[in-house]
C-alpha cells in the first residue's frame, strides 16, 4: 500500500493465469485520492475500475496493426493520473515506456517468469524493430524503463494458489552494475 500512495510504477509480470491482471486492478482500485485512470485493453475488457474518473481505451491491434502503441502516446492528452495498459507484449513498450518517462505513473503487465527477466524483457520489446524512440540500443530502453519503474512484482500459481513470487525496486540505471535491488 506504501508504493501505491507513493505514485510508483509498477511491472507485474508471471505467465498466463498468475493473477498479472487481478493484481493490476487491485493496485489500480486502491490508487488513493480521485485519480483520472486510463486503461488500455487489446480485443478483452478485463480491467474494471471502481474510480469515477475512469477512461477506458479498447484496441484490436489484429485488425489495426500499431493500435495498442497509438494509444499509449496519445493517452497524454487526456491528463491522466493513472495509466494502466492492460498487457505489455511486443512493441507496444516503448509507447508505455514513453508514458512513464512523462512522469505519469503506470501499472502494466507482461510475460516473465521472474521479475529481474520482466523489465529486461520490457527493455527488449521498447527496443524492437519499428519502435518509435529506442529502435536498436536496447541500453537505453533498460536504462529508462530502470529509472521509470520503480517496483517490479513476480506472481506465481501452483497448486491452484495465486501468490507474489519476488518483489524487486528499481534502483535506477546509476552507476552500479546491476540496476536490480531486491527488496528486504
Amino acid at each position: 500500500r506504501l508504493l501505491v500512495r507513493a505514485g510508483c510504477s509498477f511491472l507485474i509480470a508471471g505467465e498466463t493465469g498468475s493473477g498479472k491482471t487481478a493484481l493490476l486492478e487491485a493496485i489500480v482500485n486502491s490508487w488513493p485520492g480521485q485519480p483520472h485512470v486510463v486503461t488500455i485493453e487489446d480485443n478483452a475488457l478485463e480491467i474494471n475500475v471502481r474510480h469515477p474518473t475512469w477512461t477506458r481505451e479498447l484496441v484490436q491491434s489484429a485488425v489495426e496493426r500499431g493500435a495498442f502503441g497509438r494509444a499509449a502516446k496519445e493517452v497524454l492528452r487526456q491528463t491522466p493520473s493513472l495509466v494502466a495498459p492492460g498487457e505489455t507484449r511486443a512493441e507496444e513498450a516503448v509507447a508505455i515506456l514513453a508514458v512513464a518517462v512523462s512522469g505519469h505513473a503506470v501499472v502494466t503487465t507482461i510475460h516473465a517468469r521472474s521479475a529481474a527477466r520482466a523489465i529486461q524483457r520490457f527493455a527488449d520489446c521498447a527496443a524492437m524493430p519499428g519502435a518509435y524512440i529506442y529502435e536498436g540500443p536496447r541500453t537505453n530502453s533498460l536504462e529508462d524503463a530502470c529509472d521509470n519503474f520503480h517496483v517490479v512484482i513476480h506472481v506465481q500459481k501452483r497448486g491452484g494458489r495465486r501468490y507474489l513470487n519476488e518483489l524487486l525496486l528499481l534502483a535506477g540505471a546509476g552507476e552500479r552494475e546491476s540496476p536490480l535491488r531486491p527488496c528486504t
